[in-house]
């Protein structure tokens, strides 16, 4: 029961941390044209088999000044093309705004992702209790033997 409370604590902590960031983003992020200054070479993305590109983007901000980052295109664009970008609150572009079920996704993720941890930590506990209870039941055994085991032998044998 503990875990479940420590994971409504968790999962809301998360969502309230991404639901500020999802706010200064609103408030602070914009949508810009970034022309491609370079191009890498292609790969195919595992997922989709769609060809990717690495390219270098530059772009201006609403005070006019130029920023640049490399980013991941999965059509073919060339040197001198525009793309559309998000830019976030810290600057960091990306090829879309990200999606608002983010803040529910943070939070649920770390809600699940603390009862998880915390359900192997007891497990691994209980088991770490079990073990040293069995080697102390051992040692006491061991110990009763090597008292009874002289006598044994004498009677036996």
């Amino acid at each position: 029961m503990a875990s479940i409370g420590l994971a409504v604590v968790a999962g809301r902590a998360a969502y309230g941390q991404e639901l500020a960031r999802a706010q200064l983003d609103e408030r602070a992020g914009y949508q810009a044209a970034a022309k491609v200054t370079s191009t890498k070479v292609s790969s195919a993305d595992p997922q989709s088999g769609t060809s990717q590109r690495m390219v270098t983007i530059a772009w201006r901000d609403p005070d006019d000044q130029r920023h640049q980052q490399r980013l991941v295109v999965a059509n073919r664009k060339r040197a001198g093309s525009t793309v559309n970008v998000w830019v976030d609150a810290d600057g960091h572009a990306s090829l879309r705004k990200p999606p608002d079920s983010r803040t529910f996704a943070a939070g649920l993720g770390a809600g699940v992702l603390t009862v998880f941890l915390s359900t192997c930590t007891l497990a691994l506990a209980y088991t770490a209790l079990l073990l040293a209870l069995y080697r102390r039941r051992m040692a006491a055994w061991a110990k009763e033997w090597s008292v009874v085991e002289p006598q044994w032998r004498r009677q036996v044998l």
